[in-house]
Formats: structure tokens, C-alpha cells, sequence
């Protein structure tokens, strides 16, 4: 698979005049909002954290809080760069994670469906965000993303398992309410995202195609998720989904700074 723009020279270093201030402000912040489901999940040392998955009101302090995780992310994709080297596939999913942060801040700022947030409970860090977008017939995930540290291979990571299955759950029963037959649709990021969404039924119909999930799949994640199930045993694997090329538009530092300072 393609990756268009991965690792452009100077991609990263563009933002470094336009954060503001953001190497203080390596906190996390509390996303408000309905909690959509709650999973407690482990990482291979042991770790367990309860995470909740959080549909954010859309609210400028939201918005302000997941531009400050989009900052967080960027640091983390560049400190990644430095220890394993900028072509690595773990700085660049670093990197992506960044701007998928800022681009759900930019669709909180607009007021427009829908946001979800992995949160965990105890320390409030963010783990995982997903953007989707209602369609008649098809809905389409745009942004689907775990932290870069709970990304495998990402240095010093925990990786806390199921993350993104317990998003594309809440997904699922979002699309599975529709009064009529309801697909989804993405674009996995590369080949080993590509093997994660195929493990979960995601296929393609034409090589070009975006993945797809039928109506019929919807439901049976979704039934699987509101028994508080896994919709299949999670192995740590990449789950980002979106198109590069589109983070490459729209996740601009204009757009992270507008939704930063409020405007």
C-alpha cells in the first residue's frame, strides 16, 4: 500500500513556530461528555487501566483539551524520530495520531458529528480517538487512531490491549440504530492497520476501495460490543484508519492554533 506524503522533509519541523507554548503544557486534561461504554484492559507486562469511551459535548474547553493532546502526540512522534529515525513506521503512526487529535478538535469547534475519546479514568490520559461521519446508506470512519504509546513498537510504550476495538464497538452500535441497512467504510493507514480491520470483517469489494463492513457485520460488533465482549482477541496491532493525504490538507498549524486559542 501506498503511503502519499509519508515523510516528507520538514513535515514535522513546520509546526515548531506555531505551538503555543505547548512544551509546557504536557498535562492531560478531562474530556467531558456521555460515556458511550466502559472496559478494563491490560497490557502484556499486567497493566490494567479502566478506560471509558467518551462521546465529548462540543465545547470550546474539549476542543482546547484534544489541540493540547494533538501537541502531546506531536512531541512524542518527534521524540520517536530521534530515537528510532524519521523513516520509522512508529514515528510516522506517531504522527498521524497528532493530527487526528487536532482534527477532532477541529470538528468539536464546528459543533458537527461525531467525536469519540478512550479516557482513562484514573489519570485522565488520553488513549485513542476516532472521527466519523453519518451518511444515508454508509458511514464513514475519517480518523481512527490509538496514543503513539499504546502503538506497537512506539519506545517506552505500555500498549494497553482492545483500545481500538472498544471504540469501533460504540461505532458500530451508532451505525446499527439506523432505521434502514447501514454499512462502514475506511481507509486503513498502511498494511499492518489494513490486517487489523481485516481480523475485525472489514474487506474490500474493488481493489481500490475503501475497507467496508456490511449491515449485517455492523450488527454483529455491535450485539458483541453491548455484551462488553471483545469483537476478537486483540494482539496489539496498528488500528490507525485515514487518509495521509487529507491530514496533510487539513490538520494544518492554522487549524490547531485556531482551535487552541478559541476562535
Amino acid at each position: 500500500m501506498v503511503r502519499v506524503g509519508k515523510r516528507a522533509a520538514g513535515h514535522r519541523t513546520r509546526w515548531r513556530t506555531v505551538r503555543p507554548g505547548h512544551r509546557a503544557r504536557r498535562g492531560q486534561a478531562v474530556i467531558t461528555g456521555t460515556v458511550r461504554a466502559r472496559r478494563t484492559l491490560s497490557s502484556p507486562d499486567g497493566t490494567t487501566a479502566n478506560v471509558a469511551i467518551v462521546a465529548p459535548d462540543p465545547t470550546p474547553a474539549n476542543a482546547h483539551a484534544l489541540t493540547v493532546i494533538g501537541f502531546l502526540w506531536l512531541d512524542q512522534s518527534e521524540a520517536a524520530d530521534e530515537d528510532l529515525g524519521p523513516l520509522s513506521d512508529e514515528a510516522f503512526r506517531a504522527y498521524f495520531a497528532s493530527t487526528a487529535a487536532f482534527l477532532a478538535a477541529n470538528r468539536l469547534t464546528a459543533n458537527a458529528c461525531c467525536v469519540l475519546v478512550a479516557q482513562d479514568e484514573a489519570t485522565d490520559e488520553v488513549l485513542g480517538v476516532a472521527v466519523y461521519t453519518p451518511a444515508e446508506g454508509d458511514w464513514y470512519i475519517d480518523d481512527f487512531t490509538v496514543s503513539p504509546r499504546n502503538q506497537p513498537g512506539f519506545p517506552a510504550g505500555v500498549q494497553l490491549r482492545g483500545i481500538g476495538s472498544a471504540m469501533l464497538g460504540v461505532i458500530a452500535e451508532d451505525i446499527d440504530r439506523q432505521p434502514t441497512c447501514t454499512s462502514a467504510s475506511l481507509l486503513p493507514l498502511d498494511d499492518a492497520a489494513e490486517r487489523f480491520w481485516t481480523a475485525r470483517g472489514f474487506h474490500r469489494t474493488d481493489p481500490q476501495d475503501r475497507l467496508r463492513l456490511t449491515c449485517t457485520e455492523v450488527h454483529q460488533i455491535a450485539a458483541r460490543n453491548a455484551a462488553a465482549g471483545p469483537d476478537c482477541p486483540d494482539h496489539g496491532d496498528c488500528v490507525c484508519a485515514g487518509s495521509f493525504r487529507q491530514h496533510q490538507m487539513a490538520a494544518t498549524p492554522r487549524v490547531a492554533a485556531r482551535v487552541y486559542e478559541g476562535r
